[in-house]
This record gives structure tokens, sequence and C-alpha cells, in this order.
């Protein structure tokens, strides 16, 4: 299969009505009934030349019967960066190792100063990550009366992420799935989804902006807050404050996940009413009516020093 030029993303159908990924990211895990991916030549015959790359079914529950039934779940847990298969010099022996491959010290500092640095030592790793605490909540209803049934879900997740000061990911969402047996030959319903979502994002460029390579980049006798070089003394700004130090590959990743955040939040909101028609025995019309609805804000800033 060619890529070029080419759109190569499986699409989405959820409960008939097709929709984009990022719905689908909104969709609880309990709220799924089945799942199924169609990669031959009937599902694009079925949904047309999207289909080619191939289709995603998920099929979401719905009440099984009259009897009502509430049901609520939570988990917790945590997550980390896995451990490197290697370990990181600490500030003595960068110290050593950029000394030797200059032919010498390279910071052109006496004794006392590069002993002021080798105090400094600490590990970008522990102070730009976390262990980042989850947890997951999920309400659902269902039940009916007669010739009506219906199920309502509501749900919460929140994932702190691994970088120190960033919330990471959280996610409100609901769902409501209703059908109607209005004869024996007519069938009405529809299901409506939506969800909040809120992102809390670093830098994702491959430099010094992103915590990921700066963890790595920046030196471990470099300081965390910038410090006096004659007596290593925190130095702090007109209001008190600590000024954060600026490591020799040019950009302060620590300060900016604090005094820049950058936040995305979305919402979105999905439905799809249906009218299901016996038309003659083994033959059944059915028409669907989709809808999809999202807003999307991004914003990032810069605190007032």
């Amino acid at each position: 299969v060619s890529v070029s030029g080419a759109n190569v993303k499986a699409i989405y159908v959820v409960d008939g009505a097709v929709v984009g990924g990022p719905e689908v990211s909104s969709i609880s895990n309990s709220d799924i009934e089945s799942m199924a991916v169609l990669k031959d030549g009937a599902s694009a015959a079925l949904y047309g030349a999207r289909g080619g790359n191939g289709v995603i079914v998920i099929t979401t529950k719905k009440a099984k019967g009259d009897k009502a039934r509430m049901q609520y779940s939570s988990s917790f847990g945590y997550v980390q960066k896995v451990k490197d298969p290697f370990r990181m010099m600490n500030a003595e022996q960068k110290i050593a190792y950029e000394a030797a491959i200059s032919d010498g010290p390279s910071f052109g500092s006496t004794d006392d100063q590069l002993a002021l640095l080798r105090s400094y030592d600490h590990n970008w790793q522990d102070d730009l990550l976390q262990k980042g605490a989850t947890q997951n909540h999920e309400f659902s209803y269902s039940g009916g009366e007669g010739k009506f049934t219906n199920r309502l879900s509501l749900g919460y997740a929140e994932n702190k992420g691994i970088i120190r000061n960033l919330n990471g990911y959280y996610r409100i969402s609901g769902r409501y799935n209703a059908d109607y047996q209005a004869a024996d030959w007519i069938k009405f319903g529809f299901n409506v989804g939506g969800a909040y979502e809120v992102y809390e994002e670093p830098r994702d460029r491959n430099n010094a902006q992103n915590p990921f390579r700066a963890m790595y980049d920046d030196n471990p006798y470099e300081p965390y807050y910038e410090r006096d070089p004659l007596t290593g003394a925190i130095n702090y700004d007109s209001s008190g404050n600590p000024i954060y130090n600026t490591p020799v590959a040019g950009f302060p990743v620590h300060e900016a996940i604090i005094n820049n955040p950058e936040q995305q939040r979305f919402f979105r909101l999905y439905g799809r009413p249906y009218a299901e028609i016996k038309l003659y025995k083994g033959l059944v019309y059915t028409n669907k009516i989709n809808m999809n609805y999202e807003r999307r804000q991004r914003e990032a800033f810069t605190k007032p020093g």
C-alpha cells in the first residue's frame, strides 16, 4: 500500500456512526460492549474509500432487560519512567570527563570553584520527573420498563503523568443510550456521548525545551537555581523568589514547565438518533443521523515575574 500523500488512518464506527479518532478517546472502557477490526474488501464496500485502510467497529453497552441495575467501579495506580539501562555521570565524573577530553579543566576555574561545582551534584531526572498517580471512577445505571430501555454512564479519569509540576490529563465523560419499541414493526432510539478533556503537555521539540531531552543534556554540576559563582549561595530576584538557572544547553526547561504552562481543552459531543422499520420478514430498513460537535482550546502563557 502506498502511503505517499494519502491518509492511511483507519476509521472508527461507534454504534453505527462514523466518528474521528479523538471521539473514541472519550469513551470509557466500561461502556464498550464489543470491538472488531474489519480489514477486508467488505469493509471498503460498506464505508467507501475511507474503509480501505481498515475499520474499527465499536459497540457500546445498552440496557439488558427491564431490571434496574447500578454499578460503580474505581481503580487507583501510578505511572513512572522505565529505568534507564545505564547510569548517568555524577558531577565529579562529568567534570573529570570534560577535563580529560579537553586536555585539562575546561571550566577556567580554580580548585575551589571546581569543588563548588561538584557540591551542586544532582540528578535532573529527579528534578524533572515524578511518580504520577492515576485514578478512574465509573458509574452506570441501566433499566427500563416495558418497551423502553435505557442506560446512563458517567466517568472520571485522571493521570498525573510523569513530569513534575504538570497535571497530565483528566477526563469527565458521559453516555446515554435509549431504545423504544413503539410497535412490532418499528423501533426508535438514540445514542449520545460526550466528554470534557484537559491535557497539560510539555514542549515536544527534540531539543533543550523538551524535558525528556534536557534530563540527559543538562549537566549534573549545573544547579537547579542560579548560584553565586564565589559563594554558591542561591540568587534571588527583587521579589525574593529564587532565580532558575539556565543550563549551558540554553533553555531552563524546569522553569518553563512552571512559568510557561501550556494546556489543551476539548469538549466533544456526538450522537446518533435512529429508526428501525421492519418492511418485510427478514427485511429491515434503518435510518441513522450522525451528529458530531467538537470544541478545542489551546492556551499557553507566561506567568509574570
